[in-house]
């Protein structure tokens, strides 16, 4: 876990030094500690560019993992991006339960 929060960590930083703004895609029990951390190392004014989305809502958005539905998400999120031609960046935390047969992904 210490070393997935740095990679997450090290990639906002990276993105807002390079003037993106950064789309965190993340579970609620992690993002507070990856925020925590992140404001004794970026100004006020730094954190605004990061967007948290939540990632059970962005994942199951239409009640269970369905890629068309998790793309209009995803298109939703960024539109106001694309349309003022703001640089970004998206990092998104997948988590999969454990199955007991593979599951069959509908397009």
């Amino acid at each position: 876990m210490e070393n997935y929060i740095n990679q997450v960590l090290s990639y906002i930083q990276d993105g807002i030094a390079a003037g993106d703004y950064v789309i965190l895609v993340e579970n609620d029990r992690i993002y507070p500690i990856i925020h925590k951390e992140l404001s004794t190392r970026l100004t006020e004014d730094q954190m605004e560019f990061l967007h948290f989305v939540n990632n059970f809502d962005f994942y199951c958005s239409s009640g269970s993992y369905h890629p068309p539905a998790i793309e209009e998400y995803f298109n939703k999120t960024v539109q106001p991006y694309v349309e003022n031609k703001i640089s970004f960046r998206s990092w998104a935390h997948v988590e999969w339960a454990t199955l007991e047969e593979p599951l069959r992904i509908e397009q």
